[in-house]
Formats: structure tokens, sequence, C-alpha cells
């Protein structure tokens, strides 16, 4: 492995110079950046994989819903089959599945069925499209650090505290995205999975960004079915035997919360990042669930939106499938996130 990652430098030495360039023609306004009307958020991150994006934009949600504002979420749409804009929700309805919509902005608007949810390639498009036909109070950019072609109010970049940045290679080489000098943009920096060893993680990047930081961790809430049934209290499943597998990002993070919870895994399968399960995968894990003398299978939200596209009751025994709901619990700044969130979306302009 240290072998492929050694032959893979020079290409990371390329990418790295044209994110540098990109960024520089962006900071001398050489690339137009679109201005909306209307406040812009930005949550994003400086390495691909699993950073915990998702429950964060989810709380940003929830904060502007409870504070009567028209929300609405603008996404890639990462690995879904559709291409070009799609309006996953427009505050009343949705429109597709994971497949169509991308497993995160599907969550989001079945999750919060009042928020306008729209997936584009092209940022910018989408932004126009949701302001004409929609007016929204804020547009949330989810995933948009790096595409700058608009501009926010508020740039929150989210951070794993247990990565060193700082020692992690850049794109193909490794996974951060640019620059560590791109955290100069940022307004907030929020540190997910935060511990001891986190403190070094903050001083490591505290020459790239003076931006103030907040403290995250993840708390899974409750278990909820995958089709149809009751939901499961987090304090019923301790000792139950537990088929558990995932396709996201940070897949030992999810192992981690079910081991923490009390589960006895008996096995725990492993799928790339968006993974779109087949007929196939269902059939293996259900043989797996009867060999193993599995009582339930666990998996996360994400995962459980694309299986809903294609799970049958004969391909898995469905009403012993469930999936965890993870929020976000501030451990520390949560007065400095709603400063940032009341005075500098509510009141500003760009």
């Amino acid at each position: 492995m240290a072998g492929e990652i050694k032959i893979l430098i020079p290409f990371s030495w390329l990418y790295g110079l044209v994110m540098f360039l990109r960024n520089v023609a962006y900071d001398f306004q050489l690339i137009p950046i679109h201005r909306p009307k209307v406040p812009v958020i930005s949550v994003g991150n400086l390495t691909t994989g699993g950073t915990g994006k998702t429950p964060f934009v989810e709380y940003l949600v929830r904060y502007f819903i409870q504070q009567g504002m028209r929300t609405c979420v603008i996404s890639r749409g990462y690995k879904r089959t559709t291409k070009g804009l799609h309006l996953v929700s427009d505050g009343t309805r949705v429109f597709g599945d994971a497949l169509i919509c991308g497993d995160e902005p599907y969550q989001i608007a079945n999750k919060f069925p009042q928020t306008i949810v729209i997936v584009d390639e092209k940022r910018t498009r989408a932004v126009d499209f949701a302001l004409k036909r929609f007016t929204p109070g804020i547009i949330i950019l989810d995933d948009g650090f790096q595409h700058r072609s608009i501009a926010r109010n508020l740039d929150i970049v989210i951070i794993d505290g247990k990565k060193n940045l700082a020692k992690m290679p850049m794109l193909p080489a490794g996974q951060r995205r640019e620059q560590l000098s791109g955290l100069r943009r940022a307004d907030l920096l929020v540190f997910n999975h935060v511990n001891a060893s986190s403190y070094d993680v903050l001083e490591s990047l505290s020459k790239y960004s003076n931006a103030p930081s907040v403290g995250i961790c993840y708390q899974a809430k409750e278990l909820h079915p995958l089709l149809s049934g009751r939901v499961i209290s987090i304090g019923d499943l301790r000792g139950v035997k537990c088929l558990a597998f995932c396709g996201v990002g940070n897949p030992q993070a999810f192992r981690t919360t079910l081991l923490d919870l009390g589960i006895h895994i008996v096995d725990f399968l492993v799928y790339p990042d968006h993974y779109p399960y087949t007929a196939h995968d269902l059939l293996m894990m259900k043989k797996h669930f009867d060999i193993r003398k599995a009582e339930i299978i666990i998996t996360t939200e994400k995962d459980a939106m694309r299986l809903r596209a294609i799970v049958k009751p004969e391909s898995l025994p469905v009403q012993s499938c469930y999936f965890v709901e993870i929020a976000i619990n501030i451990i520390a700044g949560e007065g400095l996130l709603k400063y940032e969130l009341k005075e500098k979306i509510n009141n500003s302009v760009l």
C-alpha cells in the first residue's frame, strides 16, 4: 500500500497545482462568482470520504425551520443515476428515490418535508432555479467548500478531529482535496469525533486559519425500521446479535457506534461509499444473517435510503432490518455557532 501511495505522489503534485491555480483565479475574480440575493451557507470539508456533513446539514435545516425561514438545500446528488437539475422536494412532495436523487438529498427531503431540496452538478443553475420558483429565505450548499462559483455568507468546514490533515497527501495519493491554505476561506471550523488528540489537530491547522472552531460528536438516537414497524430504543439493543453493513466513507465509525451501544456484532459487511445495492447483495446479506443466527440487521440511514429503492419483502427479512438515526451533539462552542448563524446569516448582506 505504501508503495502504491509513493507512485501516486507526482499525480498529487499535479492535482495540487491545478487546485492552486483554480483558487488563485477565484481569488483575483478571473472566474465570475454568482451572488444570490438571499443568505447562503456552505457546508463542506477538505477531504473525501465520510466527515459527517449530512448530520450537520440536518442540524442547520432544523435550526432555520425553527426560525421560521423557508429553507433550500442544494447538492450535487453524488452517485445518483440522473444528470442535470432534478427537483427532489418542492416543500410538499418528494420526487424520485435515492437512486435518482442521491441518498443524502433524498434523506434530507424525507426527514424535512417542508424543505426545498434540489440536486444539480451546476450549483449556480440550481440556485437560479430555486430563487425563481421558490424564493427561499436561506440556501444551504451541501459539500460546497470547493464550489466557489457561488458566494456565501458563511463558509463552514467539517474536519475529522482524529485525522491530521497536515500529514495527509492530496488526491490521488491521499484524501485531501486542496492545500491546507484553502482553510483561510473558512469562516467556521467544525471538528467532529473530538477527543484528546483533536487538540493536536487543531494546533497543526492554526497557522492556516484563524477561524473560530466548534466541537461536535455524533449520537445514535434510535433505530427506525427499513420499511415498516416500530421504532426501537437504543437501550433495547444491548447484547442483541446483529448483522451490520454499510456503504459509507467511514465504515469504522459506524462499527464503533454500534459497539459503543453494546450491540453484539456477529458479522460486519463493508461496501464502497454510496454503493448501489443489487438483488444479489441482498441475497448474500440474507445468507449471512441466517448462517450467523443474527437477530437484527442494522445499517446507516444513507444506506437505508438506497435500499428502499430496491428491497422486496422476500429479498431480506425486512421485519428485522433497521437503520440508526444519527444526530450531532455540540460539545464546545454552541453559543458561538448560534451567534454566527444569527448575526452573519440573518443580518448580513453579500
